[in-house]
């Protein structure tokens, strides 16, 4: 599964995701995946149609200062991660994250475009600074 925007992630018809949540400071989890209340560590599949799209909701409830960590895995060879912070403005966050199928075909073309964006900065940074040796 690839990040493409904040909260808004491609991956493969049937690709399996895995979401844990950590609350710090007593305040309560729910987590929705399509309206239907889940629990706070759940892992499911993405839909099968390519353009499909899986909807989660992570609020938390508490005191000013509770915080609940998302973490989303595999994205991008690793994990993404969330944060939820009770603020005297906001004492209920509720984070939305899209989950959107996508071609395999296409995942692929992403990652050789991103690992090539990353081969071409790497190079750019080596070619451009010539040592000097100080004596």
């Amino acid at each position: 599964m690839h990040l493409l925007e904040a909260r808004t992630y491609a991956g493969a018809p049937g690709e399996t995701v895995t979401v844990s949540t950590e609350a710090e400071g007593g305040g309560a989890v729910t987590v929705t995946i399509d309206g239907v209340k889940v629990s706070e560590d759940p892992t499911f599949r993405m839909k099968l149609d390519s353009g499909d799209e899986t909807h989660m909701h992570v609020g938390l409830v508490g005191a000013v200062g509770d915080s609940c960590v998302v973490d989303i895995s595999e994205v991008d060879g690793g994990s993404d991660g969330d944060l939820l912070l009770c603020q005297s403005l906001d004492p209920a966050p509720i984070h939305k994250y899209r989950f959107i199928v996508t071609a395999t075909a296409s995942l692929d073309a992403l990652r050789r475009t991103r690992s090539s964006r990353g081969r071409r900065k790497a190079t750019a940074r080596r070619g451009g600074r010539k040592t000097r040796k100080v004596r």
